[in-house]
């Protein structure tokens, strides 16, 4: 055999099978539904549990196997029977979204995540921008005693915002 007969390392991993050990730590969880994902949020291993809360239409084995391979993602957009088990499915959309964008960016040279993120995207564009009626609260704090909450403090005097006295935990 020479070595241009040798299967080559395919880049996108789509000829992976599940990795080696996989399912070990989801076979402690007996009476827990679990998954293991990847950064795609391909599904590459579930517990029985797990496969009955999400995906019992699907062949139990459909994780082992790189092409059929469910991503959950995918699952939550396409597929009817996932988007019911969310009452608050466009919270749920907007986070996985935000999930996948945030991976596409620390791996930007992942094909296969670039284009789910965009297929997603493309086919929910409602989910890109959030509902002017949807309020937000954002606020920062720092950890009692630490090094940034005597920045914050230091912020608060230079605005001549009075203190209020009430310690913060969150870093």
């Amino acid at each position: 055999m020479s070595h241009t007969d040798l299967p080559r390392p395919d880049p996108t991993g789509s000829r992976r099978t599940q990795p080696q050990g996989v399912r070990q730590p989801i076979d402690t969880f007996t009476n827990t539904p679990a998954l293991v994902l990847d950064r795609r949020n391909d599904i590459l291993a579930w517990n029985p549990r797990g496969h009955l809360l999400l995906a019992m239409h699907l062949a139990p084995g459909a994780p082992e196997h790189p092409a059929p391979r469910p991503n959950l993602t995918r699952m939550l957009f396409l597929d009817d029977r996932t988007r019911d088990l969310y009452p608050h499915w466009q919270d749920e959309a907007r986070l996985a979204m935000a999930s996948l964008r945030l991976a596409t960016g620390y791996h930007p040279h992942d094909k296969r995540l670039a284009e789910r993120t965009g297929e997603l995207t493309m086919n929910n564009e409602s989910l890109l921008h959030p509902d002017a009626s949807d309020p937000r609260v954002i606020a920062y704090s720092a950890r009692f005693g630490a090094g940034s909450e005597a920045v914050l403090r230091l912020l608060a005097a230079t605005l001549r915002v009075p203190d209020t006295g009430i310690a913060t935990s969150v870093d």
